[in-house]
C-alpha cells in the first residue's frame, strides 16, 4: 500500500493511542490493524531518527543560549530570535520533503466491514481521523477512481 510518511505516522498515531481499542473486529481484520502498526511503528521511528539527526545537524551556534534565554523566560535578543527563527525555518525545510515521500508498506488493506468496527471500536475518533484510517487502510472498492483521478469536477 502506498502512503506518504506523514501519513503513515499520524495512522501510526491513532492506532497506537492509549483510548485505540480493537474490540469489535474479529480475526483476519484484527490481525491486519495489529500488523499495520508494526509496519507503521517502523517508519515512525525511522522519521524520529532522521529528525534527530537533521536538528543537530541544523543546529546554529548559539542555539542552546537562546533555548536557555527562552525558558528562562528572558527577553529574546534580536540575534537570538534570529537564531531559532532561522533553525526552525531551516528544520521545516528539511523535514517538508521527507514527510511528503511516498512510501510503500506491507499493509493488509481492511473491508469496509473491518474498518466500520475499527471505528466502531472508537467512537472518539474525529472525522478527520476517520477520514484517514480510511485513506489509509481501506481496501479500494470496484467503483473506486484509479490513484490519480479527480474525483470531483469543478463548476464553473
Amino acid at each position: 500500500m502506498k502512503l506518504t510518511i506523514d501519513k503513515a505516522i499520524a495512522t501510526y498515531r491513532i492506532l497506537t493511542a492509549d483510548t485505540t481499542r480493537l474490540s469489535k473486529m474479529q480475526g483476519k481484520e484484527k490481525f491486519a490493524v495489529i500488523r499495520a502498526i508494526g509496519h507503521l511503528k517502523t517508519v515512525a521511528e525511522n522519521y524520529d531518527s532522521f529528525l534527530r539527526k537533521a536538528a543537530e545537524r541544523l543546529r546554529p551556534e548559539g542555539h542552546a543560549e537562546a533555548v536557555a534565554a527562552y525558558q528562562s523566560g528572558t527577553p529574546l535578543t534580536p540575534a537570538q530570535q534570529q537564531t531559532l527563527d532561522s533553525y526552525i525555518r531551516a528544520l521545516d525545510q528539511c523535514m517538508a520533503p521527507e514527510l511528503a515521500r511516498e512510501i510503500t508498506l506491507p499493509l493488509t488493506p481492511l473491508s469496509e466491514d473491518g474498518l466500520s468496527a475499527l471505528l466502531d471500536s472508537n467512537p472518539e475518533l474525529t472525522a478527520s481521523q476517520s477520514a484517514l484510517l480510511l485513506e489509509t487502510l481501506l481496501a479500494p472498492g470496484p467503483d473506486a477512481p484509479a490513484p490519480d483521478t479527480p474525483t470531483a469536477t469543478p463548476t464553473e
